[in-house]
């Protein structure tokens, strides 16, 4: 897909361009990959290289940041880099499978995704 302001190639994901949520929309809240976007923006990736991927401008992201990212809770912000460390255990652990790796590294990948549930299910637990 390209960007229609400079042309360059932006990510497949349901953009064309640099669209914007709408009158009165949310850009980001609109995008298809909204998940993705939270987590990127919790963890600080600069919102230059968000826009050029997800086709929409960095001053789009500030704005979502600020009126819906921002006021998340500790626990909140938590949970969402939590389940995208699980969701990235599951897609190494099928990529090992497809590659034929080592019963060592399943093992490893397995424990690790175990070790984040549980912190997962103990800050539930802190949150009640």
């Amino acid at each position: 897909m390209r960007n229609l302001r400079n042309g360059s190639q932006t990510a497949d994901t349901g953009r064309t361009g640099r669209m914007t949520g709408g009158h009165h929309e949310c850009a980001a809240c609109t995008h298809q990959q909204v998940r993705v976007i939270n987590e990127a923006l919790i963890a600080k990736v600069p919102m230059r290289l968000l826009g050029a991927t997800y086709g929409m401008s960095a001053a789009a992201l500030s704005r979502h940041f600020t009126h819906h990212v921002k006021h998340a809770t500790i626990e909140q912000r938590m949970e969402l880099v939590l389940d995208h460390l699980i969701a990235k255990c599951d897609e190494f652990e099928a990529r090992a499978l497809n590659e034929e790796v080592d019963d060592e590294v399943l093992g490893v990948i397995d424990d690790l995704r175990q070790e984040l549930l549980e912190v997962k299910n103990r800050s539930r637990l802190w949150s009640t």
